[in-house]
C-alpha cells in the first residue's frame, strides 16, 4: 500500500502540453497499423519495438492515439501496442453484448494472437477500469498495471448527465469542423476556443494543446461504442476487488479531473498493497497528453524499477529506430496529411457510415460553452458515501 502520494508543486510551473515538435509527428504511422480479427470482427492497433511489453487500453471515446505523445518514448526499450476499442476509433462494435468483461476477453484474445505470454497493462479511465478488471481475473497475463485515472469506483462519467451531454456532444461537433477544414489548414490549432468546448471537460487547458494533437484525440468520439461502454463502466464495480491487485501498480492522477475525482486515488492507493501513486497538480483527466514530459519520465522511472516482475520479451512489427530511416515524402508528413479522423466501419455492414453531420450553430457553441463552465457538482448522498468509504474502509 502506497502512503499518501506526495503533493507535486512543481507541476504548475512545469509545461503543459508536449514542447515544440512531437516525435509522434515524424513516424509514418500508417506503416504500422494493423488488424487482427478477434470474435469474428476486426480490432485496429498499432505495434512497434521490442522488449517487454507495454499494452495501451484508452478510455471511453478514445482511440489508441490518445497515447501518442508516449509511444516513441516507451518504444525505445520496450514493444508497445496500442489498440481501438471495439466500438472506437477504427475498430467496429462487438456483436455480443459490451461489458468490461469482454473488453478483457477481447485483450486476451489479441494477446493470445500476438504470441504475448504476459504484457505490462496502462490503462486510462475505462481503459484501467479494463486493466485493472483483466489483472483480477488473469494475473498470470499482466506484469505490472500503469493506471491513469481509472474507472471502476467513482464513476461520475457513468452518472453526471453534465459530463455525458458534452462527451457525446462533441463527437459530431467535431466530425462538423472536421470535415469544413481542408487538408492545407488547421482549425484547431487556430482556435482555442474550439479546442476548449471540444476536450474542455477532459483537459484541464486543451487551448495550450496543438490542433493536431488535439484532433486526433477525437477520432474515438461520435461513435457506436460511447452509449453501451457507458453503462459497461457503471455495471463494473471495483471497490470490493482492489485488494487482490498483486502486481506492482504506478496510480496517476490529475489534481483537476472533471471525470473521475481525485479523490478516489487515496482509495486505490490504499487497498493494492504493491502501490506506487502521484497526483498531478494542475492536470485534468488525460495525463499521459497534458503534461507528457513528467508523465514519460515517471512511467519510464516505475518500469525501471519494476523490472523483476516482466517475465517475458518479444519483437514488434518495427524497432523505433528503423521507423526513423523511412524516408519521408519531402514537406509533408503523416501527421500533416491525415487531418480529418477515418471513420470507423459500421458493425452491422463493414461500410462507412453517412458523413452528413449537422453543423454547429452559434447558439450551440454558446450552450457548449456555457456548459463547460460550471463545474460538476457531485449529491451529498454522494459525497458521504464517499466519505465514509475513506474514513470507514468501505
Amino acid at each position: 500500500m502506497s502512503p499518501t502520494p506526495p503533493v507535486d508543486r512543481l507541476a504548475p510551473r512545469l509545461q503543459y502540453g508536449p514542447v515544440g515538435r512531437s516525435a509522434w509527428q515524424d513516424v509514418p504511422w500508417e506503416q504500422l497499423e494493423r488488424q487482427v480479427e478477434v470474435f469474428g470482427r476486426p480490432v485496429n492497433y498499432v505495434d512497434v519495438g521490442a522488449g517487454p511489453t507495454v499494452f495501451m487500453v484508452h478510455g471511453l471515446s478514445g482511440n489508441w492515439m490518445n497515447w501518442l505523445e508516449n509511444i516513441p518514448q516507451l518504444a525505445r526499450e520496450h514493444r508497445v501496442i496500442a489498440m481501438d476499442l471495439p466500438g472506437f476509433g477504427r475498430s467496429p462494435l462487438s456483436s455480443a453484448e459490451l461489458t468490461i468483461g469482454l473488453y478483457c476477453d477481447v485483450l486476451i484474445a489479441m494477446m493470445h494472437k500476438l504470441d504475448l505470454e504476459t504484457a505490462t497493462l496502462i490503462g486510462n479511465s475505462m481503459g484501467g477500469q479494463i486493466a485493472t478488471k483483466l489483472a483480477l481475473e488473469h494475473p498470470e497475463l499482466v506484469d505490472r498495471l500503469v493506471l491513469v485515472s481509472p474507472a471502476g469506483i467513482t464513476i461520475d462519467i457513468a452518472r453526471n448527465p453534465q459530463v455525458l451531454w458534452v462527451l457525446k456532444t462533441f463527437g459530431w461537433l467535431y466530425n462538423a469542423g472536421a470535415r469544413s477544414a481542408s487538408l492545407g489548414s488547421d482549425p484547431l490549432s487556430k482556435s482555442a476556443p474550439l479546442r476548449r468546448a471540444l476536450l474542455g471537460v477532459v483537459c484541464r487547458y486543451p487551448e495550450r494543446l496543438p490542433g493536431p494533437l488535439v484532433q486526433r484525440q477525437l477520432v474515438g468520439a461520435g461513435t457506436a461504442g460511447f452509449a453501451p461502454a457507458v453503462h459497461a463502466i457503471g455495471n463494473c464495480d471495483l471497490q470490493d476487488e482492489l485488494e487482490r491487485v498483486e502486481m506492482p501498480t504506478l496510480l496517476v492522477w490529475g489534481r483537476n479531473d472533471r471525470i473521475v475525482p481525485s479523490g478516489d486515488l487515496r482509495l486505490w492507493s490504499r487497498d493494492i498493497e504493491q502501490s506506487e501513486a502521484i497526483i498531478y497538480e494542475d492536470t485534468g483527466h488525460v495525463a499521459m497528453f497534458e503534461r507528457p514530459a513528467r508523465f514519460n519520465a515517471d512511467v519510464n522511472a516505475f518500469l525501471t524499477r519494476t523490472a523483476d516482475s516482466v517475465r517475458s520479451s518479444t519483437a514488434g512489427v518495427q524497432r523505433l529506430e528503423e521507423l526513423a530511416r523511412v524516408p519521408k515524402v519531402e514537406g509533408e508528413v503523416w501527421a500533416d496529411r491525415r487531418l480529418a479522423p477515418r471513420p470507423v466501419l459500421a458493425a452491422e455492414t463493414g461500410e462507412l457510415p453517412d458523413a452528413d453531420a449537422p453543423e454547429l450553430s452559434a447558439a450551440e457553441a454558446a450552450a457548449v460553452e456555457e456548459l463547460l463552465a460550471a463545474e460538476p457538482t457531485p449529491s451529498p448522498k454522494k459525497v458521504a458515501q464517499s466519505r465514509r468509504r475513506v474514513d470507514g474502509r468501505r
